[in-house]
């Protein structure tokens, strides 16, 4: 979803409609993921 949405620039509503799930669980989903790169990022530094 990630890459959907930040690389290949395709909406929340256009991702929910090919993955099969609501726009709320893209939502949710991209929500975890940002958090997630974020923690990541500031354990490397």
């Amino acid at each position: 979803m990630y890459r959907l949405y930040y690389t290949e620039g395709y909406s929340q509503e256009e991702i929910a409609e090919m993955k099969g799930v609501s726009q709320n669980t893209v939502s949710k989903k991209l929500r975890r993921i940002k958090k997630q790169l974020t923690e990541m990022c500031r354990k490397a530094v």
